[in-house]
């Protein structure tokens, strides 16, 4: 499974109506990459541009019908669109500020919830990482600190609907993950080495926080995933229930005997890295529909609504009801809830996939609200 990770926008506080900032990852099959190379060839035959050459200023849009094919060719190869957004013009400086507050003071809370669970030397290695985890986010700048956050966020999100999605159409390209994030410049930037450094660690703390969904038929196959990212007997284990009470404070045993034992630390980890998006095919791709689906949202295109639908098709619902296809965060520790309410987000969410059916959402949503 090759993932190819981007975004558009400026992710910082802005005095700004539709500011929206979104990350964006495309899920490609390894078996599709021939596929997908044919169709960004094509696209650029069509739109006039140079193969050597990205897609850049004007981008196509539901106008073209070589746009439209392009995308029906993305799903006929079973690509898919994962995206989490946020309108920066609803974001607070002094909110944000309390924001890396809360996020930094709960990795040393969860650093000392460790001293009474690890061996000595193993606390002193957690010890050490989390300091360093702490010294970076300190650091780093408001837009480089909302990309990490957001980032880490979708990746968390879109995990499930990876795995669940590709145990019915392609099972064994679950055997590897391989994570590409476009890089921006030649030399590594403060974001790229945090990024690579504390990465795995959130999406691994956001997944506790947020319980995995794995429905399972008839039509599953979890066979490769289980071989390469589950230990031999895949079930909860007294220790990890105990584990999980002590350093998350959440109780799974209701769900223990319906959650497996998926290492995302190593889903994550196996190999991340950054790559200049010029040549590599993924990335133009993913750049295309990230910065697509971020216009779409600011209302640049000349028939937002047909693009809105077009885009669309290449998302997968929520498992949950009360959630779109693309996730939507605000960064504020702020109790109030931020509702998004805008057409277009509606309309993508339309007319994403429907990979869960509406009594399935129901259920999760219910069964799962109260124990997160």
């Amino acid at each position: 499974m090759k993932v190819y990770i981007d975004e558009s926008g400026i992710f910082s506080p802005v005095d700004k109506a539709n500011a929206w900032a979104t990350v964006g990852a495309l899920a490609v099959p390894e078996s599709s990459m021939p596929g997908l190379t044919n169709a960004l060839r094509d696209l650029k035959k069509a739109l006039g541009v140079d193969n050597e050459n990205e897609i850049k200023n004007p981008r196509p849009d539901s106008s073209k019908s070589c746009f439209i094919n392009f995308l029906k060719k993305l799903k006929s190869l079973n690509c898919t669109l994962h995206v989490a957004t946020t309108n920066c013009g609803l974001l607070k400086e002094h909110e944000l500020v309390e924001h890396r507050k809360g996020n930094i003071q709960g990795l040393i809370n969860f650093k000392e919830q460790q001293r009474s669970v690890l061996s000595a030397e193993l606390f002193e290695k957690t010890s050490q990482h989390v300091d360093s985890i702490v010294s970076t986010l300190e650091k780093l700048s408001h837009q480089d600190y909302v990309q990490c956050v957001m980032q880490s966020y979708l990746l968390s999100m879109m995990i499930e609907k990876v795995i669940y999605f590709y145990s019915l159409k392609n099972p064994k390209t679950l055997s590897s993950f391989s994570w590409v994030i476009d890089q921006k410049n030649e030399e590594k930037s403060k974001f790229q080495l945090t990024y690579q450094n504390i990465m795995p660690g959130l999406v691994e703390v956001n997944s506790v926080k947020r319980k995995k969904v794995m429905p399972k038929s008839l039509k599953t196959n979890y066979s490769y995933l289980e071989k390469s990212f589950c230990p031999e007997d895949i079930r909860i284990d007294d220790m990890s229930v105990e584990y999980y009470k002590k350093t998350h404070n959440k109780d799974i045993t209701p769900f223990r005997d319906n959650l497996a034992a998926i290492d995302y630390f190593k889903i994550f980890n196996e190999d991340m890295h950054f790559s200049e998006s010029k040549g590599n095919v993924g990335l133009e791709v993913a750049d295309l529909l990230v910065s697509s689906i971020n216009r779409c949202l600011k209302g640049n295109f000349s028939n937002n609504e047909k693009m809105a639908k077009a885009l669309g098709s290449l998302l997968l619902n929520s498992p949950r009801i009360n959630e779109k296809a693309i996730s939507m965060m605000i960064l504020t520790n702020n109790p109030e809830p931020v509702k998004f309410e805008d057409e277009i987000l509606n309309l993508i969410d339309a007319n994403s996939l429907e990979l869960y059916n509406k009594t399935f959402r129901r259920n999760c949503s219910s069964n799962l609200s109260e124990h997160e």
